[in-house]
């Protein structure tokens, strides 16, 4: 099941992810921030700096397949008006708060739609891996680690 801020895409707007074009896309892993280096003139090749990684930013594009134009319309206006979203998707177990930038793509078909946003995923350190409800409360835990209690 793939939800956008709590709604089923598959009820809600009459959706289904086309897997190659998102999971492809959901499971790798953002690219490492450059290191600080030296290229100095005296010595082959460069010296990376001995320091810890952090991730980039990255851009997405995730591909869907919708019953009706309508339905499409529907969507599209709503990831306008909620920029920044929470998209959970069961398979991978996590949640991704990602920022909505434009339908790349449009393929009409008689009976249905293809069609791909690009997203941005601005820190990916925030995924949440896992609900924890406790007698406190709920709780989150992201991917870096790092506890949220509710």
């Amino acid at each position: 099941m793939i939800a956008i801020d709590g709604k089923n895409i598959k009820t809600e707007w009459l959706m289904e992810p086309v897997y190659g074009g998102l999971y492809n896309e959901l499971m790798r892993f953002p690219d490492i921030k450059e290191r600080d280096t030296n290229d100095w003139t005296d010595k082959d090749g460069i010296q990376v700096a001995d320091t810890d990684a952090f991730y980039m930013h990255r851009e997405m594009t995730l591909q869907f397949i919708c019953d009706t134009y309508v339905m499409y319309k529907a969507f599209i206006a709503y990831m306008k008006l909620h920029q920044n979203v929470s998209l959970f998707d069961s398979h991978t177990d996590r949640t991704y708060t990602v920022e909505y930038m434009d339908c790349s793509s449009f393929q009409y078909c008689r009976n249905y739609n293809i069609f791909a946003i690009k997203v941005r995923e601005c820190d990916p350190t925030t995924r949440i891996l896992s609900f924890l409800l406790t007698e406190s409360g709920i709780s989150l835990m992201t991917e870096s680690g790092i506890k949220l209690t509710i």
